[in-house]
């Protein structure tokens, strides 16, 4: 179920390993605004989304899980292999109280990828 991922050019895996590193710091603003820079310049590469989508779940401000929302969703659209972005979509309605979705969502993982 593996799908290939778009390949970035240099300038653009330079963000996006500054945007992880960010992450890893915990500094979940500049790991967004990091990510959205490249998502500006790559809109159609699932992983910018799904990992501007963690960061968003880990600043935890009001509406931050509905952007999360949004990119785990645009991430299955553009990969609908990509597994962290189904785990994470279940994370955020579970969060955003859509227990049934989130249910719902991951059986519909399950049944992806057993």
């Amino acid at each position: 179920h593996v799908s290939p991922q778009v390949e970035l050019p240099p300038y653009l895996e330079k963000i996006k390993l500054q945007a992880n590193e960010a992450f890893a710091c915990q500094q979940w603003t500049q790991a967004i605004q990091l990510y959205s820079r490249a998502v500006q310049k790559a809109p159609n590469n699932a992983m910018l989304y799904g990992n501007r989508a963690a960061a968003y779940m880990k600043r935890k401000w009001d509406g931050d899980h509905y952007d999360a929302l949004r990119d785990c969703l645009r991430a299955i659209s553009l990969n609908p292999c990509h597994l962290k972005a189904h785990f994470r979509l279940a994370r955020c309605l579970f969060e955003l109280k859509y227990v049934a979705e989130a249910l719902e969502c991951l059986d519909d993982f399950k049944g992806k990828f057993p």
